[in-house]
């Protein structure tokens, strides 16, 4: 049996938004430590490429997320 495979295979998980190689993802609080061990070890291949994934960010509330993205904005291209 494979680790977190069958809880894994269990958690919810709303796409919410995707845009280039970054996406939003929603899922229930008590499955975030879950979901984050289970994809923090894939590694994988795509076109040739390598892929894996790593968290940018994580909130209880949607707005918190959105928060952070749009900060990271502000701050391009200041003191050019």
């Amino acid at each position: 049996m494979q680790y977190l495979g069958v809880v894994g295979s269990a958690i919810r998980i709303d796409i919410l938004h995707i845009q280039g190689e970054e996406a939003v993802l929603r899922l229930p609080t008590a499955d975030m430590v879950k979901f984050g061990a289970a994809v923090s070890g894939f590694v994988g291949t795509s076109e040739g490429r390598n892929i894996g994934f790593r968290t940018l960010g994580s909130s209880a509330f949607l707005m918190g997320l959105i928060g952070r993205a749009r900060e990271e904005d502000i701050w391009d291209g200041f003191g050019d």
